[in-house]
């Protein structure tokens, strides 16, 4: 691995897919609700190795896009996995880096299937036509508003906090996350897939 930047294999979670991840609140949109209970606040605070690693990508990212973009990119042609995602932490910092994620990269390797969630909607409406590579879905909250334009044009991932229910949720067309990746990757990675089985998912709070 490349001491400039972190690229993961994985998690108890995720199972055995590559991610890169940059640091919560830091990289993401400014006073969302999902700020006091982000899971991914609390790793960053509890594990100093996850913390640095994080910061490490964010860093590298600010002070020269060119190098991050470069060894994402040949990491991905020296691993070539079947899959990867974006951000298992953190997300879009800017319109640069959404542009360059997928010009330089989705659209470069196309033999791999690329996921992101996110709350930048503001970026990624600046994309008419997402490669048919890339599963970009809308990350929800509740009291988060939400573009109608984009939820017609994108699969959302719902929180479901069973103390504050959020009324938007779909009664149909609905998945309901177990929790385990590893688990759902074995019938399909569905959240790869959601746009073309045209569903959304549920994840319950954690």
């Amino acid at each position: 691995m490349n001491k400039e930047i972190y690229i993961s294999k994985g998690n108890m979670k995720l199972g055995n897919i590559w991610n890169i991840s940059l640091p919560p609140i830091l990289s993401c949109a400014k006073k969302l609700p999902c700020y006091k209970t982000c899971y991914a606040r609390k790793d960053y605070r509890l594990y100093p190795g996850t913390k640095k690693a994080w910061d490490k990508n964010f860093n590298l990212y600010k002070i020269n896009p060119d190098k991050y973009f470069k060894l994402l990119d040949e990491f991905l042609q020296d691993k070539q996995p079947e899959y990867f995602r974006f951000h298992v932490s953190g997300d879009i910092p800017d319109q640069e880096y959404f542009n360059r994620m997928i010009f330089d990269i989705v659209m470069k390797h196309k033999n791999i299937k690329f996921l992101i969630f996110t709350k930048k909607f503001n970026i990624i409406k600046t994309l008419n036509n997402p490669p048919p590579n890339i599963s970009i879905i809308l990350s929800m909250w509740p009291n988060l508003p939400i573009d109608k334009g984009l939820q017609k044009k994108y699969p959302v991932a719902w929180m479901y906090d069973k103390k504050n229910p959020d009324p938007r949720i779909p009664k149909e067309n609905i998945i309901k996350c177990n929790s385990n990746c590893q688990t759902c990757n074995k019938i399909g990675k569905t959240c790869w897939n959601l746009f073309k089985l045209g569903k959304d998912v549920v994840f319950h709070k954690h």
